[in-house]
């Protein structure tokens, strides 16, 4: 069994959900929804406020590699949630859902990951 690693302390009132892992460049690339637990009220309706959380791990310590990249809704309402995304090149392709109340639309992005 591995050792257990702390990526950061807990905060109150806050979840990390639907992490990804994928291979990046012999190291491990780490993908995860962060936002207040439970969502937030906006208009008088439930609503995820989740943002998207990238880092880089060493590939044989678990160690990070990396700062962590964020990537946030700009818009005022939804979330980022069941994010996937796949190395290309200098690239981090990301694909996610924005999550509203009770629908959700495809959104996309791109992380350049400079050396």
């Amino acid at each position: 069994m591995s050792p257990e690693y702390t990526l950061q302390s807990p905060v109150a009132d806050r979840s990390n959900a639907t992490p990804f892992l994928l291979d990046f460049d012999g190291n491990i690339g780490l993908l995860w929804g962060t936002g207040t637990f439970g969502g937030t009220i906006q208009g008088g309706r439930w609503m995820l406020d989740d943002s998207l959380s990238f880092v880089v791990l060493d590939g044989d310590s678990l160690g990070t590699r990396s700062g962590v990249v964020t990537l946030v809704n700009p818009e005022t309402t939804g979330g980022l949630t069941h994010p996937l995304a796949v190395k290309r090149g200098q690239d981090l392709l990301v694909v996610s859902t924005i999550q509203y109340h009770v629908g959700g639309e495809a959104v996309s992005a791109a992380i350049r990951c400079a050396r």
